[in-house]
C-alpha cells in the first residue's frame, strides 16, 4: 500500500496547478485570478506543513489466521496486537529521549486508517520527524528479529525494556498464526512474513541471558563515536570483540576513551548472550562500559 503524505499531496497539487496556470492566456483573467487563488492556498498550507515536524506513515498489514479474505481481521488479535505496537513503540520513545539526552522528545503514534492488500492498519508518527523516527526504528527492530546477524546489531543498541517489548510484539503474532509486513510512506520496509520466521524470532528473543560483566585484557582498537560502536583485541590473539557504548557511558568516560584509543588496558564489558535457531551455539553480544587504559 502507498502512503502518501501531506507534504508530498500538496507538493503535487501546487505542481499541477503551476502546469496548468502556464497554458492559461493572460488574457483569462478569471480563470488566472482562480488558479491563482488556490496556489496561494496551498503555498500558505506548503509554509504550516514545513514549520511541523515531518510525520512517518507507514501501513502495517498481516496474513494468516487472524485475517479472513483480506476483508477484515479479529477484533481480538487487533486489541492485542495494537496494544503490543504502542509498547514497542513507548520503549523506544524512551530510549531514544536517553540517547538525545532531552525530555522534550515526546513523539505519538496514530491510527489513521485501514490497510488492505491484506488487511490491517495505517499508522501515523507525530512529532518526531523522518531524521530520528521511531516508527523506522521500531520497524528496524522488527526486521533485525528474523536474522541472527541483524539480531545480534539490535541487541546490542537496545535496553532491556526495548527488547522486552519486541519479544510481546513478536509473541502476539506467534500465538495468533500470524504474521507482519510494514510499509512505510516513503519506501523503507519491515517484515515477518512467514510462520517459521515468526517462530525463530520468538526463540530467539525468549531466549536471551544477560551473562553480568566480562573482563578482557587488550588493546582499543576501534572507535566510532557517532555510532557508538567499539572494538578491543584481547591479548593472545583471540577474535576482536566488537560491540556498543551504552549513551550513558559515552557521555560519561568519552574523553578517556579518547585518550585510550589504540592502548593496551583492561576493558570491562556487558555481555548478553541468545540462542541462534540454525546453530547449536549460543550468540554473544557486549557493550563497553569502561576501558582502563595502562600507564
Amino acid at each position: 500500500m502507498t502512503v502518501s503524505s501531506p507534504k508530498a499531496r500538496i507538493n503535487a497539487e501546487r505542481s499541477h496547478l503551476k502546469a496548468l496556470l502556464e497554458r492559461v492566456p493572460t488574457d483569462d483573467w478569471v480563470s488566472r485570478e482562480s488558479l491563482e487563488a488556490r496556489l496561494g492556498v496551498l503555498e500558505s498550507s506548503r509554509e504550516q506543513v514545513a514549520g511541523e515536524e515531518t510525520q512517518t506513515q507507514a501501513a502495517l498489514t498481516f496474513r494468516g489466521r487472524p485475517v479472513h479474505e483480506s476483508a477484515a481481521i479479529r477484533s481480538d488479535f487487533s486489541e492485542q496486537i495494537l496494544k503490543a505496537l504502542n509498547r514497542l513503540f513507548s520503549s523506544v520513545s524512551k530510549q531514544a529521549r536517553e540517547l538525545l539526552g532531552t525530555a522534550d522528545f515526546a513523539p505519538s503514534l496514530m491510527v489513521t486508517g485501514v490497510a488492505r492488500g491484506s488487511f490491517g492498519f495505517v499508522v501515523e508518527e507525530r512529532g518526531a520527524g523522518s531524521d530520528r523516527s521511531v516508527l523506522k526504528t521500531m520497524s528496524g527492530l522488527v526486521e533485525a528479529a528474523k536474522s541472527d546477524d541483524a539480531f545480534a546489531v539490535a541487541l546490542q543498541d537496545s535496553d532491556e525494556e526495548v527488547i522486552k517489548s519486541l519479544g510481546r510484539f513478536v509473541r502476539v503474532l506467534n500465538q495468533n498464526g500470524a504474521t507482519v509486513r510494514i510499509s512505510g510512506g516513503d519506501g523503507w520496509r519491515a517484515a515477518i512474513d512467514d510462520e517459521e520466521a515468526v517462530t525463530d524470532a520468538v526463540r530467539r528473543l525468549g531466549s536471551i541471558t544477560e551473562n553480568g560483566e566480562k573482563v578482557v585484557r587488550g588493546v582499543l582498537h576501534g572507535l566510532l563515536f557517532g555510532q557508538r560502536k567499539f572494538e578491543v583485541l584481547p591479548e593472545g590473539g583471540a577474535e576482536m570483540i566488537r560491540g556498543s557504548i551504552p549513551a550513558g557511558v559515552l557521555r560519561e568516560h568519552e574523553a578517556a576513551f579518547r585518550t585510550a584509543f589504540g592502548r593496551h588496558g583492561t576493558a570491562t564489558l556487558a555481555v548478553r548472550q541468545f540462542e541462534q535457531p540454525w546453530s547449536p551455539n549460543l550468540r554473544a553480544t557486549y557493550k563497553l562500559l569502561k576501558f582502563e587504559a595502562d600507564p
